[in-house]
């Protein structure tokens, strides 16, 4: 399960799934994939830097399917 952390419900909800017997039935294990947790940048580029991207969502989700 791939989850992304924006420090809200998210967090959460894996917190429950990984705690219960729904844990047992995910192919596999829980990945969450989040921003810095540093104050937002006023400057574009660093707040680009900073916030999760495509590139960066692709990353995770091969580095998961290569664990199989």
């Amino acid at each position: 399960m791939m989850l992304i952390k924006t420090s809200g419900f998210i967090g959460e909800i894996s917190a429950i799934i990984s705690e219960s017997d729904a844990f047992d039935y995910l192919d596999h294990p829980i990945v969450r994939l989040a921003g810095e947790d540093v104050p937002m940048p006023y400057n574009h580029t660093l707040e680009t830097a900073m916030v999760p991207s495509v590139e960066k969502i692709v990353d995770a989700i091969r580095k998961v399917k290569n664990k199989q």
